[in-house]
């Protein structure tokens, strides 16, 4: 006989069912953060637990649900200043540490563009940043080729967005190095792409991605990856500790079977 579930398992059901198909990110967020946001905030924490959870177990539904929920600068305002910092000092007085990943505030000033991210890539110099963006929808010629290594994140995501692009050539703009870091968030920001185990690891191990984007990935991380990235100095130390923590996790679970 199969056990009755939790109101929290319910709930956790109830809005991912609603959320999920939903292909609008914003649009998704908008049903998560909305429905959230009523729930008591012991609950918002089990409800999260529960999709967070599932979605390392690679549940589609899941999957498509955490990623809306790290997205939180459209989750935020939907559960207003207030109700964050209760989730956040509760989150802390619980143990909840994977949710507080979901509060890791973004810093905008190391996301600028330092000298060495402006080089454009010879034969770009004379276009406009308009002509890039609409060269980056089109054809696949030598032109476009080079945008793929264009600074600017604008013309990035519309070559992301490109059906001629390919995950190996998304992965050549996730692994370089230097790279501006707003070019990683798009890479990252891309629904399509990120879905892919090999573009999520090739963010964490660039040392330019912005830190909330590694933490918010490495929960998806196998386990020889997680020691891997423990014990590579190039990375943020934030990001070393957390993968630690992520394998002191697994070991627990390991030894309680």
């Amino acid at each position: 006989m199969k056990s009755e579930k939790s109101a929290p398992e319910r709930n956790a059901e109830r809005v991912v069912d609603r959320a999920f198909g939903v292909k609008d990110r914003r649009m998704r967020t908008a049903i998560l953060g909305e429905f959230l946001s009523l729930l008591p905030v012991d609950e918002f924490l089990e409800v999260v637990r529960i999709i967070m959870e599932r979605s390392e177990k690679k549940s589609p539904r899941y999957q498509e649900a955490y990623f809306s929920l790290i997205d939180s600068e459209f989750l935020l305002p939907w559960l207003g200043p207030e109700k964050v910092d209760e989730i956040i000092n509760r989150a802390r007085e619980t143990g909840y540490h994977e949710i507080l990943r979901l509060f890791s505030p973004r810093h905008p000033e190391s996301e600028k563009l330092v000298p060495g991210d402006l080089e454009v890539p010879a034969g770009l110099e004379y276009l406009t940043l308009g002509e890039k963006k609409s060269l980056a929808k089109g054809k696949r010629t030598l032109i476009w080729e080079k945008l793929l290594f264009d600074p600017d994140p604008t013309v990035i995501r519309n070559v992301l967005q490109n059906p001629r692009m390919t995950e190996l050539e998304v992965i050549r703009i996730a692994s370089r190095r230097p790279v501006p870091a707003a070019v990683l968030r798009v890479i990252f920001d891309n629904h399509r792409w990120i879905q892919r185990y090999r573009v999520k690891r090739t963010l964490i191990f660039n040392p330019h991605t912005p830190v909330d984007v590694s933490r918010n990935l490495l929960g998806y991380m196998l386990q020889p990856d997680l020691e891997e990235i423990s014990q590579d100095l190039s990375l943020n130390l934030q990001v070393r500790e957390e993968a630690v923590s992520l394998l002191e996790k697994k070991k627990r679970k390991t030894d309680q079977r």
